[in-house]
């Protein structure tokens, strides 16, 4: 594993962005995946009663609505 593989601590990368995107509001499932050398994907799943997740669904709602009135979408 190369230096930029790791982060500031030394630890691998990939343990850094699952401890960085685990959720505070449920008991989310994270996995990343290197997907090719040096290229990482990253999923959430948060519980259905997550409020995180309900607030950022309502955002995006509203954004798409906000598009549709100007006719962009």
């Amino acid at each position: 594993m190369t230096a930029r593989q790791r982060d500031a601590f030394g630890r691998p990368l990939t343990a850094t962005l699952v401890a960085a995107d685990a959720c505070p509001d449920c008991n989310a499932d994270v996995s990343v995946v290197e997907i090719e050398p040096g290229v990482y994907k990253g999923t959430i799943l948060h519980d259905e009663t997550c409020p995180y997740l309900s607030a950022r669904e309502q955002r995006i709602a509203r954004a798409r609505e906000g598009l549709r009135d100007r006719g962009l979408r």
